[in-house]
């Protein structure tokens, strides 16, 4: 069966006839690709600021300089969806700050003034975008304005923290991360007791720290006391603390090799601790008591930490000292060996002199009552002896003479031997 060809159609006809008439007009044809090409061209280069032939509403935010990198082109989101571009990126007028340039698309338009810009990485590409907050879109930022700087921010991202670390010190986190690891393992009771006491330990250590803020410059002070014991227990010699280090820590391998018996004795204190929770406010006026006696103590404090640099000085000073005792130690060998005959040869003299202490304490316990009586009579002798006869002075105007003659008084004959007191008090007037 012979098949018959198939009439062009009404379309085909005029695609045909018009190449056929544009076939003599190469020139046109050549206008015409060039210019569908620079108007995709156009397209191209106005689609990095944005969908062309779409209204813009451009805004600035001021980030810190040390935000990550952004570009030209990046994109501006908003609650994670694309909100806009990056139109420019400029240093900003102040100080640390980075100018960023924005066309905002329509529909997220406007922005708050309060409206906050941070700038984040959105993957380990290290792709970095701005995220807009709109804030209150009741009171909007004018087109063109500008969100301040104290509105603007950036977040670590992963990247910059492990940029932070070499390789020991990665190594060293990996191993930590895992003894947590290998510590917190068939723990998980243990754990979550401890997590069901977080509760109560943090109600009471508020309290306690409500207890040290009460008074303003409390814990300045604190803290200043025990930046100074530091002071004083760094040493002088520049092995002192790693002594203390490596003597802590045989003391913790210890404590750890015990961790069966610790963890028996942990057991045990839970029911002290209860006790100590129901006694706790009965020491409340002991605690004032000592508050009190603390303040009293701040001077004494402060003596012993401006004491405790030469306490130091001293002990640094122990090898020379321990050599100067040696020697001192040394010179004194031989006045002791001699001293010792001379020391054996006053015996005889300490036992005659022990033998008559008991006649001086009988002597001494005679005259005792009559002190007063004897002061008296030395006051008067020493009273007449101190006038001056320059007439019958052989030496001069500066000797005394004390002279006694019979006098004839109206006073009565006196007790020979009178008891304490009694001579004072026998006078009378003539």
């Amino acid at each position: 069966m012979t098949e018959h060809a198939r009439t062009p159609g009404r379309i085909q006809r005029a695609l045909y006839g018009t190449t056929k008439r544009l076939e003599g007009h190469t020139m046109a044809l050549g206008l015409l690709a060039t210019a569908v090409g620079l108007f995709m061209a156009y397209l191209a280069w106005a689609s990095i600021s944005g969908v062309p032939f779409q209204d813009r509403y451009e805004v600035k935010a001021l980030v810190p300089a040390d935000s990550p990198i952004l570009q030209k082109g990046d994109a501006v989101r908003i609650a994670g969806r694309l909100a806009g571009l990056i139109t420019d990126v400029e240093p900003g007028p102040k100080p640390g700050s980075t100018e960023v340039s924005m066309d905002i698309r329509p529909q997220y338009a406007p922005i708050g003034q309060d409206a906050e810009a941070t700038v984040r990485v959105k993957s380990l590409i290290y792709l970095s975008y701005l995220e807009l907050s709109p804030g209150n879109v009741d009171d909007p930022l004018e087109e063109g304005g500008t969100l301040p700087l104290a509105q603007g921010g950036s977040n670590t991202d992963l990247l910059e923290v492990v940029e932070l670390f070499d390789r020991e010190s990665r190594d060293a986190l990996s191993r930590s991360i895992y003894n947590t690891g290998v510590g917190l393992a068939d723990r998980g009771g243990d754990l979550n007791v401890a997590l069901a006491d977080l509760a109560e330990v943090t109600k009471n250590g508020s309290e306690q720290l409500q207890a040290i803020t009460e008074e303003p410059g409390a814990i300045a002070r604190n803290v200043r006391g025990a930046a100074a014991v530091a002071r004083g227990l760094t040493g002088a010699r520049a092995d002192d603390v790693a002594g203390l280090v490596a003597s802590g820590a045989r003391t913790v391998t210890t404590v750890a090799n015990r961790r069966d018996e610790l963890g028996q004795t942990l057991e045990e204190l839970r029911p002290l601790e209860d006790e100590l929770l129901e006694t706790a406010p009965i020491l409340d006026p002991v605690l004032d008591d000592a508050t009190v006696l603390s303040r009293e103590l701040d001077p004494v404090v402060a003596e012993l930490a401006a004491t405790l640099p030469e306490l130091n000085r001293t002990l640094a000073r122990g090898d020379a000292i321990r050599a100067q005792t040696a020697r001192l130690t040394a010179a004194l060998r031989p006045v002791l060996r001699d001293a010792t005959p001379v020391i054996g040869g006053l015996q005889p003299t300490v036992a005659a002199v022990s033998a008559m202490v008991p006649s001086l304490n009988q002597l001494v316990g005679t005259v005792r009552p009559f002190a007063e009586d004897i002061t008296v009579s030395s006051e008067q002798v020493l009273s007449a002896s101190s006038k001056l006869y320059p007439t019958t002075s052989p030496a001069g105007d500066d000797n005394v003479a004390l002279r006694f003659a019979p006098i004839f008084a109206c006073h009565t004959a006196r007790n020979p031997d009178p008891m304490p007191g009694e001579p004072v008090q026998e006078t009378e007037e003539c």
